[in-house]
């Protein structure tokens, strides 16, 4: 394909595509056949037009850590995840320059801003987890309850705590 043709694909797909798998797609398969056709004219490429493939360059690399930013966002079990790829999202707002990539990049920020909202803090899932792991340790460590005694016990009392009955003392 001609060297102006291929330029003026890329820069049609960088104008209008929303899809960033499918622009990161473009861009790639348009580096390629423009360094192939480097290798064969140099002279053919001015230094504004290779310094314009070598931004679009930097926006492939971009579009892929957006990519895994936003798996990231969506694999966020807590607050503190989820403001993480917040930010690492945030990181990528000057290298994501296309105006379709950027209002891309403020919807997935709103999401997770309201996802964050609903999601625990690590602390919190923290301390159940070592509450369980706890109760666990305890309950292996305890002796079998007889089956009479366990029949005896009678239902919680209002401060959560079981009382023994008369007969199994």
């Amino acid at each position: 394909m001609d060297l102006q043709d291929t330029v003026a694909r890329l820069n049609q797909g960088l104008a209008t595509m929303a899809d960033e798998v499918k622009l990161q797609d473009l861009i790639l398969r348009s580096l390629q056949e423009l360094r192939a056709q480097y290798r064969l004219s140099s002279d053919r490429f001015s230094p504004d037009l290779i310094a314009e493939l070598q931004r679009a360059a930097g926006l492939a690399e971009a579009i892929h850590e957006f990519r895994d930013a936003v798996d990231d966002a969506s694999d966020a079990r807590t607050r503190d995840e989820a403001m993480d790829a917040a930010w690492q999202l945030e990181s990528l707002r000057a290298r994501l320059w296309p105006p379709v990539l950027e209002k891309r990049l403020d919807k997935e920020l709103r999401q997770l801003a309201e996802r964050a909202a609903s999601l625990p803090e690590a602390h919190t899932l923290i301390r159940g987890a070592v509450q369980r792991r706890i109760v666990m340790e305890l309950e292996g460590a305890a002796p079998p309850v007889r089956p009479s005694v366990a029949r005896s016990l009678c239902a919680a009392s209002s401060d959560g705590l079981g009382q023994w009955s008369e007969t199994s003392r």
